[in-house]
């Protein structure tokens, strides 16, 4: 009877019976890895990833004696959020 790739290969790395592959490890990684950019557009929507990206652009720029604890820098874009001059309303 001649044998399957499969049973060859299990043969050549000395294992014995049925094996699956690695699908299930293959499956694992791009449900983790579409889960993760999921999460991040999530974060980007929402703004939860703001404070990153000021690290990021202020790192760039090389001014990093000036940067803002998270606080501070949350509590300033919460005011000018909604310190504006003219009210947000039609009437």
């Amino acid at each position: 009877m001649r044998k399957t790739k499969l049973e060859t290969r299990n043969a050549k790395l000395g294992v014995d019976g049925p094996r699956l592959g690695s699908l299930p490890l293959f499956a694992f990684r791009v449900s983790v890895f579409v889960f993760s950019r999921c999460w991040q557009f999530v974060r980007a929507v929402s703004g939860d990833n703001a404070y990153e990206l000021y690290i990021e652009r202020h790192g760039k720029k090389g001014v990093c004696d000036s940067l803002l604890s998270p606080q501070e820098f949350y509590r300033r874009q919460v005011e000018r959020k909604y310190n504006g001059a003219t009210p947000s309303r039609c009437c």
